[in-house]
């Protein structure tokens, strides 16, 4: 899909990185960046130009970069570089009921092992997301959200299902951190708690309705409602940005 904009703003720069393992903290800011939209859907990644930014080697941010196309958060398209993923209508709704299914499977597997620290760790999970979406931190929001629904699938076992689900879902969860930041008025979806209940209780099939309640949430509006915003904000791939213009990023 292609975005365009009539009126476009530079992007932020990122601080650079400073502490800490050198291709981690790479990593996790650049990534940090895709979830907190600093870098669009859509939007071209320059290595070269990120790497000045960062004040690191372009070795390294394409070391990054690489990481982040196996999480498929970003792709490679030849000839132009890196882009960072952006799903149609289409590829969204075929995601959301890949999703359901498959989610469905783990979370049955799930029940069968999960402890009672599992069970504290989700009901910590749902307290973090509750409270990233009163203070609107949506990076946050987005990252405890996902943590809950990994800790469900890395506890049915199934390493291949997992890995099938962090490809699939990954780049959903971005894209709704980068639209729920363009939406500050709108709802944080359905509460956690009734997957919480259902695994404890057990029950395939009452599982398995928990979680499909859960990831069709949204099926009652358009997707492209939710892509509207992104469109007209979309950024430049180069532009002249003054120091002024630097983002803070805790590295």
């Amino acid at each position: 899909m292609r975005v365009h904009s009539s009126s476009q703003k530079p992007r932020r720069r990122l601080s650079p990185v400073k502490e800490g393992p050198l291709n981690e903290r790479v990593y996790q800011v650049i990534r940090e960046g895709i979830y907190s939209g600093r870098f669009k859907p859509g939007e071209m990644i320059r290595e070269l130009r990120l790497a000045a930014e960062l004040q690191v080697s372009q070795a390294t941010v394409r070391e990054a970069l690489l990481r982040l196309e196996r999480a498929s958060l970003v792709s490679r398209i030849p000839n132009k570089g890196t882009q960072v993923t952006i799903l149609s209508e289409k590829q969204f709704r075929e995601r959301m009921e890949l999703r359901c299914l498959l989610e469905g499977i783990a979370a049955v597997e799930a029940a069968k092992r999960m402890t009672e620290e599992d069970f504290q760790e989700l009901k910590r999970l749902e307290r973090a997301f509750s409270q990233a979406w009163s203070r609107k931190a949506y990076f946050d929001l987005s990252q405890a959200e996902f943590q809950f629904h990994h800790l469900i699938w890395e506890r049915s076992q199934n390493e291949s299902l997992c890995q099938v689900l962090d490809f699939l879902v990954t780049p959903m969860f971005a894209f709704m951190s980068v639209v729920r930041s363009l939406n500050p008025g709108g709802s944080p979806g359905m509460p956690h708690a009734a997957i919480t209940d259902a695994l404890r209780e057990g029950g395939e099939g009452k599982i398995k309705e928990a979680i499909a309640n859960h990831i069709r949430r949204y099926r009652g509006k358009s997707i492209e409602q939710y892509l509207r915003p992104i469109r007209g904000r979309r950024e430049p791939a180069i532009a002249t940005r003054s120091s002024a213009d630097h983002a803070r990023v805790h590295v």
